[in-house]
């Protein structure tokens, strides 16, 4: 489906919460310990290396051009850096671009997404590795959208017991 970006509304939240059994179903095991979520704001400061983990699905429509062509040099990139493994889990590196000002909860980086990324964890490159962020969205080879942790728990989407948050 399409997206029409002059109609994104970057001030306001897109995400969703689960709660999960700290056991998993199938052979009683325990879940992987969860990675710390970061009450700093500053994880997600212009220049910052952070890597999107998450799956990326297959492309429902080819990659367009500026002039509506098909951009067959945006498909080729996909093609190296995907193959045909589409909804496997990858690491996608790169930098926070901007980081939401006082009244904005959105953040723009440069990691490599599709659709089937949203909702995927940015987390910190530096140590202690950290989610500082969730990605929510993105334009075609121009940008890409993540929600910052600290300042959602800040407004108070995320004050809910029973979320790890470290200072």
């Amino acid at each position: 489906r399409h997206i029409d970006y002059d109609l994104l509304d970057l001030d306001k939240p897109d995400f969703a919460l689960l709660r999960v059994q700290t056991r998993s179903i199938s052979g009683n095991r325990a879940l992987p310990v969860p990675l710390e979520l970061s009450r700093n704001p500053a994880w997600m400061a212009p220049n910052k290396e952070v890597v999107i983990v998450g799956y990326p699905a297959r492309q429902a429509t080819l990659p367009r051009a500026t002039d509506g062509s098909v951009d067959r040099a945006g498909l080729d990139r996909l093609r190296g850096l995907f193959g045909a493994d589409y909804g496997t889990k990858f690491l996608s590196p790169g930098v926070v671009k901007s980081s939401p000002v006082e009244e904005s909860i959105t953040s723009f980086h440069d990691a490599t997404t599709l659709g089937g990324s949203s909702g995927s964890l940015v987390a910190t490159v530096d140590a202690p590795l950290m989610a500082v962020g969730l990605h929510f969205g993105g334009a075609w080879r121009s940008e890409n959208y993540a929600h910052g942790l600290a300042r959602l728990l800040h407004l108070g989407f995320l004050d809910l017991p029973g979320i790890n948050w470290v200072p």
